[in-house]
């Protein structure tokens, strides 16, 4: 029997008496079943392999370090290795069969699918199960333990010390009294998780340490500490972030790579000296969430995606998306080439710094010191026979030049910009020296977007439009509209939200906006031209989601301008 997901394999065991059927829905809400199960004691270890013994077979109980071949494990980056709880050990050429060992008993088709694309050689791949602690270990020995003498294998070795392990069961045991600075600091790590955060700020004053959350793009206080934690706090976190903590007056730049649980987060943490101490902005990612986004997600429209689609599938030319720091222009750069990525296809990114490794792109880090800038990789990108080329960001008029005349030479080019709306990033690229029958030829969508927070679906309130509001925003055919219940609930932690969506300034490129550029026509006037073709301002493309009950009027009003 073969199980490819999470639901088929914990429906087998509730229908075999192994498990509780009404315990499938909160196993599937776990980020991995299988480990959720072992830690609390549902599914022994010795347990579990007796079913894969009588299911699945394949059982491999004698596995050693010994056994694995650096070079068919080398061919796979180590979040993939370790995202997926995998070890790709061996490969017979004379069956062309890729070993792999697991303890995860359902793979998915696009698993495998991405394995073959990693693994060019591969015709056949053949799981082997062991028991999870039989393969944690050996992810452990492979990835941590560097020193072993008997390890010969030749990859990206996270030392113990830029590694980090956190576990519920002991932030859980701390009753929420942490007692030092070390336990202190997986606390605040761990709650933030908990609760979804995309930054973290520790801020000295003089009579305290404040702790602040950004959930859903919002910040709020989680916790007031005394003064005196504020230097071995600071310290512990420059520490684990490989940051110089005797250097108290420069800003500093590091990165933590954290495990909680068996969620793999990168934080990057940022240092900056103020009148009372350094304060410390710890930038909270999930690699698994940027590898995942779709942009059918994200939260566009049905037009929209249309627009975006047919973009990212031509040729050539360049595709833009612009908004303010943590507007999650990212994330849509990233689903767009998850969208087209294919082995058919040469993808190089330039990237400051590079968000998350994906299977089957090229990616480069900046790193101005070494002379890798964003204008001298893409230059050097250009040798490298690419057919998309992703910009982290325009800088520059020496960036911008080269990833336009990339764009007409027979390369994709995506990259962001900072702009408030879309027809403005026309005046931006001319300020750069772009002129307006360059941009004309070049370009392909302008998305100027944000994120709004999403209504609780469990605790917001419905009420009818006001005159006002229906004469203000043509509600007319509007019946019920929703606000945030002020109290919230449990399902949005007492917030009246829960989660975010993107509302966008979609500007394609049309024949008659070509034709406005090349003339240097007024921005307002091809704003008006925009408009006409389709575009919602980003204040209208909010109201889509106030119609829907998505969102409300008052966050609309909080995040975009009435235009």
């Amino acid at each position: 029997m073969y199980f490819t997901t999470k639901e088929s394999f914990l429906n087998y065991l509730a229908d075999r008496g192994f498990l509780d059927s009404s315990a499938i829905k909160d196993l599937l809400e776990q980020q991995e079943p299988i480990d959720y199960m072992i830690r609390t004691g549902i599914m022994p270890e010795d347990k579990l392999m007796a079913i894969y013994k009588d299911v699945l077979k394949n059982v491999a109980s004698n596995i050693t370090i010994k056994d694995i071949n650096k070079d068919v494990l080398n061919t796979f980056p180590q979040s993939f290795v370790l995202n997926n709880r995998l070890i790709p050990y061996k490969f017979d050429r004379n069956t062309n069969s890729l070993h792999i060992l697991t303890y995860i008993p359902y793979i998915n088709v696009g698993l495998t699918n991405t394995i073959k694309f990693m693994f060019k050689n591969a015709n056949n791949i053949i799981f082997q199960y062991a028991k999870p602690s039989t393969v944690k270990n050996l992810l452990s020995s492979i990835y941590i333990d560097s020193n072993k003498e008997d390890l010969n294998i030749n990859v990206n070795v996270e030392s113990q010390e830029n590694k980090h392990l956190i576990y519920s069961s002991d932030i859980i045991s701390m009753g929420g009294t942490p007692t030092d600075a070390v336990s202190w600091v997986n606390y605040i790590l761990f709650m933030a998780f908990q609760k979804n955060t995309s930054d973290i700020h520790i801020e000295p004053t003089e009579e305290d340490l404040v702790v602040r959350f950004r959930v859903d793009g919002v910040l709020e206080v989680f916790k007031r500490l005394s003064v005196s934690l504020k230097e071995s706090i600071v310290s512990r976190i420059k520490i684990m972030a490989n940051l110089d903590i005797s250097e108290k007056r420069k800003p500093q730049d590091g990165k933590i790579k954290l495990f909680i649980d068996d969620k793999r987060l990168e934080i990057r943490v940022s240092t900056v000296s103020t009148v009372f101490g350094e304060k410390i902005v710890m930038r909270v990612q999930i690699p698994e969430n940027l590898l995942n986004r779709k942009l059918e997600d994200a939260g566009f429209e049905d037009f929209e995606l249309e627009k975006i689609n047919r973009a990212i599938s031509k040729p050539y030319g360049m595709i833009l998306v612009t908004g303010p720091t943590g507007s999650g222009k990212t994330s849509t750069l990233y689903a767009m080439l998850q969208k087209i990525n294919s082995p058919e296809i040469n993808i190089m990114t330039a990237e400051d710094p590079v968000e998350v490794n994906v299977p089957g792109i090229n990616q480069v880090e900046m790193d101005e010191k070494a002379g890798k800038t964003f204008a001298n990789t893409l230059r050097a990108f250009l040798r490298q026979d690419p057919d998309v080329i992703l910009v982290g960001e325009i800088r520059d008029a020496e960036t911008v030049d080269i990833a336009v005349r990339a764009a007409l030479t027979g390369h994709l080019v995506l990259s962001t910009l900072h702009t408030n709306d879309a027809p403005s990033t026309i005046t931006r690229l001319q300020d750069l020296g772009i002129t307006g029958f360059l941009l004309s030829s070049s370009l392909l969508l302008i998305s100027a977007q944000r994120l709004v927070r999403k209504l609780c679906n469990q605790c917001k309130i419905g009420r009818p439009p006001t005159e006002l509001e229906i004469e203000q925003f043509n509600l007319h055919d509007v019946d019920i509209l929703y606000d945030a219940n002020e109290n919230g609930c449990d399902h949005c932690n007492y917030k009246g939200y829960k989660g975010r969506t993107v509302i966008t300034e979609l500007m394609e490129i049309t024949e008659d906006i070509k034709l406005a550029i090349q003339q240097n026509r007024p921005i307002s006037e091809i704003r008006e031209i925009a408009i006409s073709h389709g575009m919602k301002p980003l204040f209208e493309s909010g109201l889509l989601k106030v119609r829907k009950g998505i969102t409300s009027i008052a966050e609309v009003r909080r995040v975009a301008l009435e235009i």
